[in-house]
């Protein structure tokens, strides 16, 4: 899924997640105190999975056999204690604890692509930790594993909302011929620009570590003289047509991307349209027209 920017934390991601752990011929002496805890969230929130919060919902479920003591339930934000503190020795005891959860977008900024694995840290939010606070703990086989819902959930936070001007038509002027007579350089330079919206700035990443956002700016036209020159693909003059970049000086060469450093909200990227006669040679009269298309990454 995508987010865009702005979104604010604590927007649900993705489906209600359930685990499902069932704890198997477990035996323990009177008097020892095991905490097991399900579905813990905070060894992943925020340093495994940059900006995405687990936290419960719902009211959890136990089911234990006859020779199980007495077993509680406690709920934390992402996690669920079941304490069994017996005043007896036991043994073969099976419980099944169950519970419930949502993903939802943190205040830590999600850095790139980050997915919620289905195994490996935290085996996906179900780990199983226990905790033996007085004595032996005795033994817990953790058995079947059941787990539904929204086990991996791809999250990118896009770097800008979006293009402002992402098509549009750039009319150059009209210029005489002998302009481009033995002369290579472009002319009747024309400025455009286009923006990126609403963009995150690496001066406001939220996140130790972050370099932050680049956009990285390419351009793919036709180009059969230089990768730097634009065919005259609509026109009948033999002109060809350049893009320049800011300085109006240097042209934009399809081989090589551009990178920006984003600043935060709206950035306005410069460029100018140009006639340009790499030959130098005397040119036919006519009209010129060549497209050329932008693609922008933010990495």
């Amino acid at each position: 899924m995508t987010i865009a920017p702005g979104t604010a934390a604590g927007t649900a991601l993705g489906s209600v997640y359930t685990i499902s752990a069932q704890f198997s011929n477990c035996s323990a002496p009177a008097g020892a105190t095991t905490n097991l805890f399900v579905g813990v969230g905070s060894t992943m929130t925020p340093t495994f999975v940059q900006g995405v919060n687990y936290q419960i919902v719902g009211t959890p479920s136990l089911t234990k056999s006859a020779s199980c003591p007495a077993i509680s339930t406690t709920v934390f934000s992402n996690s669920v204690q079941a304490s069994v503190n017996p005043a007896a020795g036991y043994a073969n005891c099976t419980f099944t604890l169950t519970a419930s959860g949502r993903f939802y977008l943190g205040t830590s900024r999600i850095r790139g692509d980050q997915v919620i694995p289905t195994s490996g840290a935290s085996n996906a939010y179900s780990s199983f930790t226990g905790v033996c606070p007085s004595g032996s703990c005795g033994t817990f086989t953790v058995g079947s594993q059941t787990k539904t819902g929204a086990v991996n959930i791809p999250v990118y936070v896009t770097a800008c909302a979006g293009v402002i001007n992402a098509t549009q038509t750039v009319q150059l002027p009209k210029v005489s011929t002998s302009t481009f007579l033995s002369n290579t350089t472009a002319a009747g330079k024309t400025p455009f620009e286009f923006s990126l919206d609403t963009c995150l700035d690496k001066a406001n990443n939220g996140e130790a570590g972050n370099t932050g956002y680049d956009a990285h700016v390419s351009w793919t036209f036709t180009h059969t003289v230089a990768n730097n020159v634009i065919d005259n693909t609509g026109g009948t003059s033999s002109v060809k047509v350049q893009i320049l970049k800011s300085n109006a000086t240097t042209p934009v060469d399809a081989t090589i991307h551009d990178v920006y450093v984003l600043t935060p909200g709206t950035n306005v990227l410069k460029y100018y349209a140009a006639y340009v006669n790499p030959s130098g040679a005397a040119v036919t009269p006519g009209t010129v027209r060549a497209t050329a298309m932008v693609t922008v990454t933010y990495q």
